[in-house]
């Protein structure tokens, strides 16, 4: 996994990598033990960034944050750019610097110690006209179950509202909700409906056109919408398939019948947003946790002494 960040074109790559961290717990933790050091040797080499977007551990309390010499050092900075620390108020898993009430925050000892830590480092950074990446771009892994590896490098079309929002205009069966659920039981129930629709539904009839092969790479030209105008897409497949019989868009209370302002989708496929101009879409910004494994390393950075002082002085002027 962690070489697809970084292959193929520019288009299709991460800009940057974060990796969550939370092993370095207490004061007889080292670079080597804490596990940091296996994960510095598997990202170096690598030609983007590659930055700990949390890092942090709680089993020991108070916390003192000696990863930090580590961080930015001489031990992660030829590789690694920075990183956030897990956090900033303090939440019921007691991670957090600071304890806020109603308007008011309060400093943790957590805090106290972050802030020596950080002081006591100087990381130092790269001029940029010394700058020299000696990082490579890696190999795109081996499609086919035989490699592990069954994801396409075909990236699904950019998800387009007007598309979308064309296609419901062409339905004369919808879902009753207008708008996705909030609470979580009205989530759990919507996720059981939608799944009891499409399992039923997609069983008898194609449903291509809300569908996605990632192993192939075939998406659906509906593919991309949300789950809503999916599922009133299904139903009002099933009710023409039905030929519109009385009760054939019902489902149990979940769909209704709507009066279709377009007579078909036919022109929906061509509609895009006026903020969208290409037809494929790539994340640029990708995050691991450490307990994925080897999928944690998933990029280096030559151009970590860049940004890792820069990170630093961020950190540093907030706490001061």
């Amino acid at each position: 996994l962690q070489t697809y960040f970084d292959c193929g074109s520019t288009d299709e790559q991460a800009e940057f990598l974060a990796i969550n961290l939370y092993e370095w717990c207490g004061d007889d933790a080292t670079f080597e033990t804490s596990g940091y050091a296996d994960v510095v040797k598997n990202a170096t080499g690598w030609d983007i960034p590659y930055i700990l977007g949390e890092y942090g551990c709680n089993a020991i309390r108070p916390r003192t944050f000696t990863e930090i010499a580590s961080i930015y050092g001489s031990d992660m900075t030829d590789v690694f750019s920075g990183g956030f620390v897990y956090e900033y108020v303090e939440e019921a898993n007691g991670y957090g610097l600071v304890e806020v009430s109603g308007s008011k925050a309060t400093k943790t000892e957590d805090y106290a110690n972050f802030k020596t830590a950080l002081a006591a480092v100087k990381p130092s950074g790269v001029k940029m006209s010394s700058y020299s990446p000696s990082g490579k771009q890696q190999t795109c892994p081996k499609v086919g179950s035989d490699y592990h590896w069954v994801a396409s490098s075909t990236l699904p079309p950019t998800p387009s509202n007007a598309t979308c929002e064309c296609m419901m205009k062409s339905l004369s069966c919808t879902s009753k909700l207008t708008a996705m659920p909030t609470s979580a039981s009205d989530l759990k129930s919507f996720g059981q409906n939608v799944g009891q629709i499409f399992g039923t539904v997609c069983a008898s009839i194609d449903c291509g056109d809300v569908s996605t092969d990632a192993s192939k790479g075939e998406y659906g030209k509906y593919s991309g919408c949300n789950a809503l105008q999916r599922v009133s897409w299904v139903v009002n497949a099933w009710y023409e398939n039905e030929r519109m019989v009385d009760g054939s868009c019902d489902f149990d209370g979940f769909a209704t019948t709507a009066k279709p302002s377009l007579s078909d989708d036919s022109s929906c496929s061509s509609q895009k947003d006026s903020s969208s101009s290409s037809s494929g879409s790539s994340s640029h910004t990708s995050g691991s946790n450490s307990d994925d494994s080897e999928d944690d390393s998933s990029s280096g950075a030559s151009r970590a002494g860049v940004v890792s002082a820069a990170a630093a002085a961020i950190i540093a002027a907030a706490l001061f």
